[in-house]
């Protein structure tokens, strides 16, 4: 088993080296083990897009997932939650030219831990997420951006 401070090490390994494995720059991303915590993975994305970009004034093109996950529960959660909070939804930049970018990646990383990471206009916002006791998933990082909008 290893110790504490060399699992935290490793953790840290995993998440820096996660922007170096991502898929293509037009598509978000969900990794099937993701699917039972969609819900709380979705509103965790738009609670910080709508502090990013004002839901009633803003329209958002979010990148589509490959064919072959196009339905996992977290892309479906997350376009319910933002139409809730009153955003616009693209369809494309020709349609909507002034539309806000969005991309997610959503990571697992050993067996409790999720990294969400979500692209704005080209910013980045990364959390790490952890499953507690009772099955929960929970943050265990603060929101750490690159980039400003």
């Amino acid at each position: 088993m290893m110790s504490r401070p060399l699992r935290v090490l490793a953790l840290a390994g995993c998440v820096a080296l996660a922007g170096c494995a991502t898929p293509r720059s037009d598509r978000s991303w969900v990794s099937p083990a993701a699917v039972s915590d969609a819900s709380s993975i979705a509103a965790a994305i738009a609670e910080w897009l709508g502090e990013e970009a004002p839901p009633a004034t803003s329209t958002l093109l979010v990148l589509p997932v490959s064919r072959r996950q196009a339905d996992n529960g977290v892309t479906a959660a997350l376009t319910a939650d933002l139409r809730r909070m009153g955003y616009g939804l693209a369809t494309s930049l020709a349609a909507s030219p002034d539309a806000h970018v969005v991309r997610y990646l959503v990571t697992p990383i050993f067996e409790r831990h999720v990294v969400v990471r979500v692209q704005l206009d080209g910013v980045e916002g990364a959390r790490l997420f952890y499953r507690d006791g009772r099955g929960g998933l929970l943050p265990a990082s603060a929101l750490t951006m690159r980039g400003t909008l």
